[in-house]
């Protein structure tokens, strides 16, 4: 078995550990002990949590677009005291650019976790058919629960992104370059915060799959 993802690129990378400590009641992955039944409800649990977390995000495109028109609304106003109108349009493209870029992330990232989680449960259910006899399977348990954990909490995070907009805060006509920087500046450093979630879970996915050849 392979596992490639595409993470998109975009922030400057820095170190940024993190520690969630996640509440899994209900959704975690079956111990490779238990019956055959009780994984296939464990992973109909785990489905049933991915499918939500996909509508969550559904529901949250909703919510953004509503914000966005009303920013939209209010920089259109704000402009009016911009007397230069080549600014005023320029500024209007990187105002609706800025946060179009943050929902291709959000796109990306929440593919991301969605391929994570069902690859995952793939390798749990190939686990869970395997003959285990003889087999010390306390690594991999370890490491899926890991990679569950890194899962939920990016998970958080890309919803957490999903809800953040960006409206760029006009002052004077001679500060429109600097109002401009700052909500860039602003973007990039929530987007880094979120990638580097993200490729955690990634790693921890990839984790879980160097255990299971080694069971497998």
């Amino acid at each position: 078995m392979s596992l490639s993802f595409g993470l998109v690129a975009g922030a400057q990378t820095q170190d940024n550990e993190q520690k969630s400590k996640v509440n899994l009641a209900g959704i975690a992955y079956p111990k490779l002990a238990t019956s055959s039944r009780a994984a296939k409800e464990a992973l109909n649990m785990v489905k049933a949590e991915r499918e939500a977390f996909q509508k969550k995000m559904e529901a949250l495109k909703s919510e953004f677009k509503v914000k966005r028109d009303q920013e939209k609304a209010a920089l259109k106003t704000k402009l009016q005291d911009i007397k230069d109108e080549a600014k005023k349009v320029t500024v209007q493209k990187l105002d609706e650019n800025i946060n179009k870029v943050s929902s291709n992330f959000v796109e990306k990232f929440t593919k991301n976790l969605t391929d994570f989680d069902t690859y995952l449960s793939k390798l749990v259910n190939k686990a869970s058919a395997t003959s285990t006899a003889a087999k010390d399977m306390t690594a991999f348990n370890v490491a899926v629960e890991s990679a569950k954990v890194a899962i939920v909490s990016a998970r958080t995070a890309v919803e957490a992104q999903a809800k953040q907009t960006y409206s760029i805060a006009i002052s004077t006509e001679a500060n429109l370059k600097s109002d401009i920087s700052s909500v860039k500046n602003t973007l990039n450093a929530d987007l880094k915060s979120v990638r580097d979630l993200v490729q955690a879970a990634h790693l921890a996915t990839v984790k879980a799959l160097n255990e299971f050849n080694k069971i497998k």
